[in-house]
């Protein structure tokens, strides 16, 4: 059965991993983070809430310790294979997913 290129496996790997760094300021300062990036996408001031930063914070934090996760992975795709192909599958899903979320939110 045909590998693929491992090269090119590890390479986008690590521009996913890389593509979610710049999430690193919502960690730490969640709400001038949010309240940033409403007034460069053109959206009104942020209520000011716990909630904000919480979710903010929190979905950041996740998302880096699945570009570390990525990192790693593509550190050796053979050995992680079955993960590769299955954060492969996982992205693509989500990329669905997220799509519907955009759309129905308006």
């Amino acid at each position: 059965m045909k590998r693929g290129d491992v090269r090119l496996q590890k390479l986008i790997l690590r521009i996913m991993a890389l593509v979610s760094l710049p999430v690193v300021p919502a960690v730490f300062a969640p709400y001038f983070t949010v309240e940033k990036l409403s007034w460069l996408v053109g959206f009104r001031q942020p209520p000011k809430t716990p909630l904000l930063p919480y979710l903010a914070a929190g979905g950041s934090i996740v998302y880096l310790i699945l570009s570390a996760m990525l990192w790693m992975i593509s550190c050796d795709v053979v050995r992680y294979r079955p993960l590769v192909i299955f954060m492969g599958w996982v992205c693509l899903i989500a990329a669905v997913a997220y799509a519907w979320v955009n759309t129905v939110s308006g």
